[in-house]
């Protein structure tokens, strides 16, 4: 029992305090972004999730995950973040010992410190998305492959872990054929005359592509659409877009900065010292883990735009890892390591925020809007991508009602029930509907961005009087017009 504790004690703290900083304001910011779009796909039966989001961007492990979870608690926004709260606190024991078996005891406990204390990574933990749980797979991926590099064979319960969490990264993310990528080079640099390694990787990775036959077709097409189409993404501005990324990384700039020098000088060091000569062959690991990915997808963002902090989740551990790796390198007493790690931690703790603001008032913007709207009050919304966010909290019942042969119609029918339409222009119909209203309610929730010149809003200011218009930070316009005074014409 005390080997137990000595053993497990600390990971086992490191998961409790991720779970506590995790949870206090796990509820605080309203559902939003794409959260609403998952756990509305998330009701559907098992093979209809499949079946409709082969058409969007991401595989649907989450998706099928949320389902099974949501039938136990609920879709409240407690409830549906809790289950990446657990992914993205779990984390943190993978990361504490991949440090601690590769490399040494501080090692992993600064790099989990780093994690903890990352904003980034607690925007994550409250975003009932696929990413906290990609972050997890990820690294135990990563902890069972250098297993099989340090031992050079895995055992057969090891192995079977290892073919299935990769499995599970392919079906939770595109980008989880990243994992196997590095995976691969790293063994094909250094292992490439290591039979035992090489046999036993090559065989994984097999088995791993056989398992994911069914998803072939849906990720070459997903992949085409990307290249023909763009991304909503933008390309990156140069060496700013490389340094706000690691400031998301490292909650402010002064602490970008701070991290970007302790590489860089660890770096020179080991350049003119060291001359390339590693003693510890997993810092190279660990360095390709972050280095490549990171340039790689920035110079593959100038054509298809991908440089963006979510997707990078997977490559965090590693630059965590690498910070830490870098203090112990640099500093060899120990009066200074101890003091430039406590600094490091120190100022994550500082800069961190436990309750990342999402900037996406949804409740309080339709809150607003029942509160002014009446029997007499037609609703407008653009975009109509933004319905599943809106009717979370117009009326969870509707948000609930699935008709598994239709993906939006029953809720699209029942808001138009109570004259809530959303629209990507004003044509006659909606003209028609209008003009039997005395009021007129419309939501621009970022119209310019999602339906470019839709003209909506200059329309109606064309031919209506606004009684009240509000803004709620950062995106939605509210008007209120009063359509039984219509402005004449000059």
């Amino acid at each position: 029992m005390n080997l137990f504790i000595k053993k497990y004690y600390l990971p086992v703290c490191l998961v409790l305090i991720n779970i506590i900083i995790k949870t206090i304001f796990i509820a605080s910011e309203s559902i939003s972004h794409d959260e609403p779009f998952t756990i509305y796909h998330a009701q559907f039966d098992f093979w209809n999730i499949i079946h409709y989001l082969k058409n969007y961007n991401n595989p649907p492990l989450y998706e099928l995950l949320l389902h099974f979870w949501i039938k136990l608690f609920g879709i409240s926004a407690f409830a549906v973040r809790f289950l990446p709260m657990l992914f993205s606190s779990f984390s943190v024991w993978f990361i504490y010992k991949i440090g601690e078996r590769f490399f040494d005891r501080n090692t992993g406990l600064i790099a989990s410190l780093l994690f903890t204390f990352s904003t980034m990574q607690i925007w994550y933990a409250h975003d009932s998305r696929v990413y906290s749980l990609f972050l997890l797979l990820t690294l135990v991926s990563f902890f069972l492959f250098f297993k099989l590099l340090q031992e050079q064979q895995l055992s057969k319960i090891n192995s079977f872990c290892l073919i299935l969490v990769n499995v599970f990264i392919l079906y939770a993310h595109y980008f989880g054929f990243f994992i196997l990528l590095l995976e691969a080079l790293i063994v094909f640099v250094w292992f490439l005359k290591n039979k035992n390694i090489l046999y036993s990787f090559v065989k994984i990775i097999l088995v791993i592509l056989v398992f994911y036959i069914p998803q072939i077709i849906v990720l070459f097409d997903r992949f085409f659409m990307s290249a023909k189409n763009g991304t909503w993404l933008k390309v990156p501005s140069g060496l700013e877009s490389l340094y706000n990324m690691i400031w998301s990384f490292t909650n402010a700039p002064v602490v970008a900065v701070m991290a970007i020098i302790l590489l860089l000088v660890g770096f020179s060091k080991f350049l003119v010292f060291a001359k390339f000569k590693i003693e510890n062959p997993f810092v190279k690991y660990v360095t390709i883990w972050f280095l490549f990915p990171f340039f790689f997808m920035f110079f593959v963002s100038y054509k298809i735009p991908m440089f963006l902090d979510r997707y990078l989740i997977f490559i965090t551990p590693a630059f965590y890892l690498l910070l830490a790796i870098s203090i112990k390198y640099l500093f060899q007493k120990k009066n200074m390591y101890y003091a430039l790690s406590i600094l490091l931690i120190g100022a994550f703790v500082v800069s961190s925020s436990f309750n990342p603001n999402k900037k996406r008032l949804i409740k309080e913007t339709v809150d607003f809007i029942k509160s002014k709207k009446h029997n007499n009050t037609i609703v407008l919304v653009c975009a109509p991508d933004f319905m599943p966010s809106f009717v979370y909290y117009y009326n969870l019942d509707h948000f609930k009602a699935i008709d598994q042969l239709s993906e939006y119609g029953k809720m699209e029918q029942l808001m138009n029930s109570e004259n809530v339409y959303f629209i990507n222009r004003l044509d006659s119909t909606i003209y028609n509907k209008m003009n039997t209203f005395n009021e007129i309610i419309y939501l621009d929730a970022g119209a310019d961005f999602s339906v470019p010149n839709n003209s909506i809003k200059n329309d109606l200011t064309n031919k209506y009087e606004i009684k009240e218009e509000q803004f709620f930070y950062e995106l939605f316009n509210v008007y209120v017009f009063d359509s039984s005074k219509l402005i004449s014409p000059n």
